[in-house]
């Protein structure tokens, strides 16, 4: 009996060690995944200098368009709303 409860305790612990790594890897794992879409975030002098020397297109993101909800238009019905306002910045 001593001998089944030594074993059922190593193998317990083995298994809380492979938990807990298993747990580790996949909260790194989904770390990178949802970091980013994988393009740099650049600054205001950085877009500076890349427009003085290549014609530069800016994406800007927003959170709520006025043809796709109910909310309040900033200003036409082919823009964003006011939360999408406030929430892009």
């Amino acid at each position: 009996m001593l001998a089944f409860t030594l074993r059922f305790i190593k193998n317990k612990r083995y298994f809380a060690i492979l938990a807990g790594a298993l747990v580790i890897i996949a909260g790194l794992t989904s770390q990178h995944a949802w970091s980013g879409n994988g393009l740099p975030q650049i600054n205001g002098k950085a877009l500076a200098a890349l427009a003085k020397q290549h014609p530069v297109v800016v994406l800007f993101r927003h959170a709520e368009r006025c043809d796709r909800s109910d909310n309040t238009c900033l200003s036409d019905s082919t823009g964003i709303t006011v939360k999408g306002a406030r929430d892009a910045r």
